[in-house]
């Protein structure tokens, strides 16, 4: 087992890696209450073509297989996994976005026999012809439900409109169609392939013993006999420069046209911390240029193109990064066009050092503050696992930021020639 200690937010956190591949940390938060465990797999949505361990042949499998087999671990023969954490006074949950699938729980006692349903449920599948088909239905009500979903349509078709091939650009949950295609064989195929040891990762938070945990979870995979089974080759096609798209558009039964810009990194590769110094530095220029302390975000309000629902944000993954702005507005070309004009000005600016500072600060303020959230450290823990850093180093690497890293980013990331548009009408209006 081993220790690390950040003095600077006065927390540490324990790991081992144990024979199997399957790496444990627990960060303990001595008097919380609340026990928040997370087991997860790097596999998503994105991974559809791949080259399993054990074979030499490429694998394709429908879209929204991931979710499909997320919601389908919960399923056993002798009964559903939720009712065995209520029993228990536990709250589980489940996601898949992307690029990883997590699950969690949270309880306040009998940790220990929760935590053992966690490893057990995640390592058991049990899947039917019979047991498949029911869930396709359940899973086309929920795709139905997001079609109908403003929020939603707006982001799906802005990844159309800035990728051209990437996976990215296919819905997390797939389509009536694709989903009807996937296949118990199928479903077993891809939990043989993704749901190993070697490419999950456990994060405990909570008042526990860090021993105990790893020693647990070290006893049930040796129950299980999973060894290694090596790297798994995915296979993405080839994403070319600038965006597909510069504008899409739909139509929804809302009350105000819902828009989303959308600006894609000319940078699609990057690990490790330098994947983490470029979202750092993205989202520090985003807030300088367009957040609410900005010239344009005050210029934006007063003129009453945009409100409170506006928001704007970096999204970096090892293979694809973009930014976008969204919100509510009567005017949204015109939203777009003033901030596409602003961009020009702005990236031929010099930033100034204390606007930097200023925003640097909240960013570390923040992560500080999270650290009251249990379940906000777990499930950050493990995206930053499967980006190849840790989760304090993002701490470290945000305050180590300099100006020069950020004055680097801010020509390239506000580009109007990596624009594009999403907006959602209302039916009536447009």
């Amino acid at each position: 087992m081993n220790r690390l200690y950040y003095e600077a937010l006065n927390e540490e956190i324990y790991w081992a890696d144990l024979p199997s591949g399957l790496r444990v940390h627990v960060i303990p938060k001595p008097g919380f209450v609340k026990k928040y465990a997370t087991l997860s797999v790097r596999c998503g949505s994105n991974d559809l073509t791949f080259v399993p361990p054990d074979s030499s042949e490429p694998v394709e499998l429908p879209e929204g297989i991931a979710h499909f087999l997320e919601h389908k671990m919960f399923e056993k023969a002798e009964g559903n996994t939720f009712e065995k954490y209520a029993r228990l006074g536990a709250s589980p949950n489940a996601y898949t976005n992307y690029t990883q699938t997590s699950y969690l729980f949270a309880t306040t006692e009998r940790f220990e026999e929760c935590f053992e349903l966690l490893l057990d449920s995640v390592q058991e599948p049990y899947f039917t012809d019979q047991t498949v088909e029911k869930e396709k239905g359940i899973i086309e009500q929920e795709i139905r439900m997001y079609d109908d979903s403003a929020q939603w349509k707006v982001h799906s078709n802005l990844m159309l409109a800035l990728f051209h091939r990437h996976p990215v650009r296919r819905d997390i949950a797939g389509t009536v169609e694709s989903i009807r295609r996937i296949t118990a064989d199928m479903l077993y195929r891809c939990h043989r392939t993704f749901y190993r040891p070697d490419n999950m990762t456990i994060f405990v938070v909570g008042d526990v013993d860090p021993a105990s945990v790893i020693q647990q979870a070290a006893e049930n995979l040796e129950r299980h006999a999973v060894a290694p089974a090596g790297p798994i080759q995915r296979l993405y096609p080839e994403e070319p420069p600038g965006v597909y798209r510069k504008e899409i558009s739909h139509q929804l039964a809302v009350a105000m046209p819902l828009f989303s810009l959308g600006i894609k990194d000319p940078d699609q590769q990057a690990t490790g911390q330098e994947l983490v110094t470029r979202t750092l530095a993205s989202n520090i220029i985003l807030d300088l240029f367009l957040g609410r302390a900005s010239e344009l975000w005050a210029r934006l309000y007063d003129n009453g193109l945009i409100d409170e629902t506006f928001s704007l944000g970096y999204t970096g993954e090892t293979d694809f990064c973009y930014a976008s702005v969204s919100g509510e507005t009567r005017q949204p070309e015109r939203v777009r066009d003033e901030i596409i004009e602003a961009m020009h000005n702005f990236r031929c600016q010099a930033l100034r050092e204390e606007d930097f500072n200023r925003i640097r600060n909240k960013v570390v303020g923040s992560f500080m503050f999270g650290l009251n959230s249990l379940d906000w450290i777990a499930n950050l823990s493990a995206a930053s696992y499967f980006r190849g850093v840790s989760f304090f180093d993002q701490f470290e690497l945000a305050r180590e930021l300099s100006l020069d890293q950020v004055s680097d980013r801010l020509a390239v990331l506000l580009n109007p020639q990596n624009c594009a548009l999403s907006v959602v009408y209302p039916r009536e209006s447009h």
